[in-house]
């Protein structure tokens, strides 16, 4: 599957513009980190990929299909995500929060039945937080929560997975954690989008970054050759120290201030 947007430009109610001429393509087979600083307009690019927001100008296609011409049905499909920050009114098990994610695959009406159950059962495994089943979301830790709704995006069977700063309040642990989880299902052939502020953390887990600027796209291109060209010193305006470490297993960056 591949979505490309085309001259998107859009505008708040004060006129000024948070996104101007932003054009990319994003195929299923990629992990691809948005970089910007803050207000940069990565959180409002989401909303108009989720139709939450309608742009000014251009176009989001899916499979050279308009988005505007996609039911929110069908969007289901293509698009699952993941919030930066969530908040459950009632206290629902880890089993349930899951099962939501099945009914857009359901007709109206239906609750998800044994054939659904199976199927979140088999994703707790796969993270290895079968324990947490019968557990409320409100008495998960961080990393725990944020696995939970990884896997209840896996559980809505979208051809990609939008994450808003997916790792902006866990620890350093459960930040590799969710990366490391992220990477296995994107080889798994599923096409992974998220937001950071943590360049290190880009530079080692995604194929691609697409940098905004001030609601532009300075840069969208391999971590190889981001480094090469020095766009990262210019985006925080600072002398940055960027290296790659070989692990035995992977290759990562380390990025730190000179």
């Amino acid at each position: 599957m591949i979505i490309n947007a085309l001259s998107l430009g859009f505008s708040y109610g004060n006129g000024k513009e948070v996104l101007k001429d932003v054009t990319f393509t994003l195929r299923s087979e990629s992990m691809t980190v948005l970089l910007g600083r803050n207000g940069a307009g990565k959180s409002t690019l989401f909303r108009l990929m989720l139709k939450s927001l309608m742009p000014k100008n251009g176009v989001i296609t899916v499979d050279g299909i308009s988005l505007d011409s996609i039911e929110n049905r069908n969007l289901a499909k293509v698009f699952s995500y993941i919030p930066q920050s969530s908040y459950m009114e009632f206290s629902y098990t880890v089993l349930d929060t899951i099962l939501m994610a099945s009914s857009s695959r359901l007709s109206l009406f239906s609750s998800p039945g044994k054939k659904e159950k199976e199927e979140a059962r088999a994703l707790l495994a796969l993270f290895n937080i079968e324990s947490l089943c019968d557990r409320t979301m409100e008495n998960l830790s961080g990393g725990e929560r944020q696995l939970v709704l990884i896997a209840r995006a896996m559980m809505q069977k979208a051809s990609f997975i939008i994450l808003d700063e997916p790792t902006s309040n866990l620890d350093y642990g459960n930040q590799l954690m969710v990366l490391e989880t992220l990477e296995r299902l994107n080889r798994e052939g599923i096409g992974i989008i998220y937001s950071t502020h943590n360049p290190e953390l880009a530079l080692s887990y995604a194929s691609s970054i697409l940098i905004l600027d001030k609601g532009m796209i300075s840069s969208y291109d391999s971590p190889e050759k981001l480094v090469e060209s020095g766009t990262l010193q210019k985006l925080y305006g600072k002398n940055l120290y960027i290296d790659k470490v070989f692990t035995g297993e992977n290759e990562r960056y380390v990025c730190i201030p000179k």
